[in-house]
């Protein structure tokens, strides 16, 4: 973005600096917070109050996790407002709030040591690059006073990000699907980790820590910088690029916070719906998941799985995805046992449960029959059940009458039967007693 000098920014700044959940906090809200701290910013608020009504001060931010290794200056925002408490017994204890808004990052980070200060006694020194106090008083550095903001006055500031923001509320599932489309040949492996397992989180809400894991990456910083490169991905191909932060195209900030106290980000619900469509063998069509997820969860003799490979394997849970296609290819897309070919009521069983099974069993398609829903019921509680020729075998539960009612007895057997059906269906027996 291209932009003028802002003749109306005052010369005088503060630098401080702001926490990564402050951060994240104040980018889901479109550019705006406050910074808090238990000691009086005395000198600041006098300089706030100083300004011309059409001056606007600046506050400058360092990342305060890792202002030692950057050594820099990487975000502004504007000040709207100072405020400071008291200390009921002596001011030296007052509390103070900066608001903020309209934050914004550097395109090229700038060098804490190149700033100059203004504090009483301090004017015109370089600044120490490992400042530990709340704030410093500090010239605007020159080469920052063109700001990259598209309109001459101050109150523009912004206007391109709200018009961006705009743009992103809008969208429909049509659009994130059209995006999905042209976009999907250009995310990487760990990207689309991170998308499928924010898709099947639960409420689609998760914590940028959290996603970075699902990516891959033990460091949450590169997990942020890698999802902020896909939202990048969604935000130019439907202009809207002027974002406070890019992972808005994507999610948008949550009020609540996770079990550790982070502030979480909340998958956009057309996306949610558009992946739902694009990749349903991946994106859970519902909450039917969640009891499979937490079976999944609680299993212990797996190894850990990433977002997509556990997302098929609950999947097979429910009869969905990978596992439900491999099914109706073997079977012929017809029912095992009648031959029905009636799609919608079609069910990918397991012979071995699914809480019994190995992940590598939950997705083996000869662990299991593809039959017509009220046959799929009684194999699945073990009323009926298939010897290693396939023929049918019905439990002293069921009785005959039952049996024939529901039109079983005119089907001698399955359709066909192949070797690796054999031991599944066997566990089968076992379990219900079947012989």
């Amino acid at each position: 973005m291209t932009g003028k000098t802002i003749l109306s920014f005052s010369d005088k700044s503060i630098f401080t600096l702001l926490s990564e959940k402050d951060r994240i906090k104040a980018e889901s809200k479109n550019g705006a917070g406050f910074i808090f701290e238990n000691k009086p910013w005395t000198s600041a608020k006098k300089d706030l109050d100083a300004l011309k009504g059409e001056q606007e001060m600046v506050l400058l931010f360092g990342d305060a996790n890792r202002i030692q290794e950057t050594q820099s200056i990487e975000w502004f925002a504007i000040i709207r407002k100072i405020v400071i408490t008291p200390n009921a017994d002596t001011s030296s204890n007052a509390t103070t709030k900066i608001f903020f808004s309209k934050l914004t990052r550097l395109a090229n980070p700038f060098p804490v040591g190149k700033l100059r200060l203004r504090s009483k006694g301090r004017e015109g020194e370089y600044f120490s690059p490992y400042f530990q106090r709340p704030y410093a008083l500090c010239e605007l550095p020159k080469s920052l006073s063109n700001f990259p903001i598209p309109k001459h006055k101050t109150e523009k500031l912004g206007s391109e990000f709200s018009s961006s923001l705009d743009r992103i509320e809008i969208l429909t599932k049509d659009d994130f699907s059209k995006a999905l489309k042209k976009i999907e040949t250009s995310m990487t492996e760990n990207q689309i980790e991170m998308l499928v397992g924010h898709a099947n989180a639960p409420n689609h809400c998760l914590s940028m820590q959290k996603l970075a894991e699902l990516g891959g990456y033990k460091n949450f910083r590169v997990g942020n910088l890698q999802y902020g490169r896909l939202g990048r991905f969604f935000a130019k191909y439907f202009k809207a690029e002027n974002l406070p932060n890019q992972t808005q195209a994507l999610a948008i900030g949550s009020s609540t916070k996770d079990e550790f106290g982070e502030f979480q980000w909340r998958l956009r619900d057309p996306l949610l719906q558009a992946l739902r469509s694009h990749w349903s063998d991946l994106v859970f069509q519902s909450g039917e998941a969640e009891q499979a997820e937490f079976d999944l969860t609680g299993h212990s003799g797996n190894a850990p799985l990433k977002p997509t490979e556990r997302a098929a394997i609950i999947q097979s849970r429910i009869g969905q995805g990978l596992y439900r296609k491999n099914m109706l290819e073997l079977w012929g897309g017809k029912c095992a046992l009648t031959g029905c070919d009636i799609p919608e009521v079609l069910i990918a069983s397991h012979a071995k449960p699914w809480k019994l099974s190995t992940n590598q069993e939950r997705m083996d398609k000869y662990n299991g029959l593809l039959l017509v829903a009220h046959v799929d019921a009684l194999f699945d509680i073990g009323l009926i059940g298939f010897d290693d020729r396939g023929f049918l075998i019905r439990s002293p539960k069921l009785t005959k009458a039952q049996f024939d009612n529901l039109g079983l007895s005119r089907f001698s057997g399955l359709r066909f039967i192949r070797n690796e059906h054999l031991r599944y269906l066997k566990e089968h027996r076992s379990l219900y007693k079947l012989s």
